[in-house]
C-alpha cells in the first residue's frame, strides 16, 4: 500500500513498492511530484490520488527510465498535468523509436512490448545548465546529477529537501543488490561524492529507497557495492576477453538467474559499463581481434591472432 510520509515543510514522500516518490503540497489537494514511478507501481499510485482525491499539477523528471517516468502519460490523461524534463529525456520520450537511445540492445518490437508506456509528451523542458526552475508557481532549484543516465537532474524544494533519483541508492538496497547499474561509473562516482558531500545534514529522497539526512553511510554503502562488483570481475578476469564471454563468465560466478532478454540485456549493460569504467581509469585495454572488440589487461590492446579469449570459473547460464 501506498504510504506518505511527511518530510519538512510542503514537501513529502509517496512510498510505493517499487519507488520513493517526493511530493511538493502546493495545498492538501493539489500536487507536484518528482517522477511518476513505473507500470508495476500504476495501481497502487491511481488508487492514492483517487483516495485522497489528490490532483497533479506537474511532474518534474529526474531521468528518462522506466521506473520514473512509467505513469507520466497516465498521469497527463488524468490530470493535464505538466511533464518537466531535459530536452535530451524529452527527445528520448517522444516515441518508441526514439527510446532505443535509451534501450540501444533492444529491438523496436521489444521496445514496443515491454516500454511503450514511458512515452510522453514534454510540456516544458528544463533548460542545459539551469540552476532552478518555476513550476506552477513553486520554485524548486535544479541539480546535475550525471552518471546513472545520460541526462540525470535532482531538485531542491522550497524546503530544502533534495530528491537525488538514482543517484545513490539507500543502504541497505547498496548491500541487497547483486548489480547495478550506471551508465557512466566513472561519472557517476564522482556525482556520489559531490551529491553526499553537498548534501549531507540535510534531508534526502532516494528512489530506492526512503529519507536520509546523514549521508556519509549512503555514500560508503554505494562505493562498497561498486568496488564488490568490480572485484567479482576481476576475480574471473583473464589476459584477454570478450564482452559477452565476461557477461556469462560474470552470471555464472554470482549464480545470477537470467530468464529473459531484459535481464539478459541488463546484464549486457551492466559488465559494459563496469569494464568502461576500467578502460577509462587505466586497469583495461580495448582493442580489436578478428574484427571483434577484445579487452586486455597489461596493455595489450590491439592485439592479433586467431584463438577466442576464455572466462575462467562456472561459466553456467539460467
Amino acid at each position: 500500500m501506498a504510504r506518505f510520509e511527511h518530510v519538512a515543510g510542503n514537501t513529502g514522500c509517496l512510498s510505493l513498492k517499487g519507488n520513493c516518490i517526493p511530493v511538493y503540497c502546493m495545498t492538501e489537494k493539489e500536487w507536484i511530484i518528482m517522477d511518476s514511478g513505473s507500470r508495476f507501481d500504476r495501481d497502487e499510485l491511481i488508487h492514492y490520488l483517487k483516495e485522497h482525491t489528490i490532483n497533479i499539477k506537474a511532474v518534474l523528471t529526474s531521468h528518462a527510465h522506466y521506473d520514473h517516468v512509467g505513469n507520466h502519460a497516465v498521469l497527463q490523461e488524468m490530470f493535464g498535468c505538466e511533464c518537466v524534463m531535459t530536452a535530451f529525456d524529452a527527445g528520448a520520450l517522444h516515441d518508441t523509436v526514439a527510446l532505443k537511445s535509451c534501450f540501444y540492445s533492444c529491438t523496436e518490437t521489444e521496445i514496443r512490448k515491454n516500454f511503450s508506456d514511458m512515452v510522453c509528451r514534454a510540456d516544458r523542458l528544463i533548460e542545459d545548465g539551469a540552476k532552478e526552475i518555476l513550476v506552477s508557481g513553486v520554485r524548486f532549484k535544479v541539480i546535475g546529477l550525471p552518471g546513472h543516465a545520460a541526462s540525470q537532474v535532482g531538485f531542491v524544494t522550497p524546503d530544502q529537501v533534495a530528491y537525488l533519483g538514482d543517484c545513490l541508492l539507500g543502504p541497505s538496497e547498496a548491500r541487497q543488490e547483486k548489480v547495478i547499474y550506471m551508465l557512466n561509473w566513472k561519472t557517476a562516482l564522482d556525482t556520489m561524492r559531490m551529491a553526499a558531500g553537498r548534501f549531507d545534514g540535510s534531508p534526502c529522497i532516494l528512489s530506492h529507497y526512503g529519507i536520509y539526512r546523514d549521508m556519509k553511510p549512503v555514500l560508503e554503502a554505494n562505493i562498497q557495492a561498486f568496488e564488490e562488483m568490480e572485484g567479482r570481475i576481476r576475480d574471473i578476469m583473464p589476459e584477454e576477453f570478450y564482452l559477452e564471454d565476461m557477461v556469462k563468465g560474470l552470471i555464472g560466478h554470482m549464480g545470477i538467474l537470467v530468464k529473459s532478454l531484459p535481464k539478459a540485456r541488463l546484464m549486457e549493460r551492466v559488465v559494459r559499463s563496469i569494464l568502461e569504467y576500467m578502460a577509462e581509469t587505466g586497469g583495461l585495454d580495448i582493442g580489436i581481434k578478428d574484427g571483434v572488440i577484445v579487452y586486455t589487461c597489461g596493455g595489450q590492446s590491439h592485439v592479433s591472432g586467431q584463438s577466442r579469449p576464455h572466462v575462467s570459473g562456472n561459466t553456467r547460464t539460467h
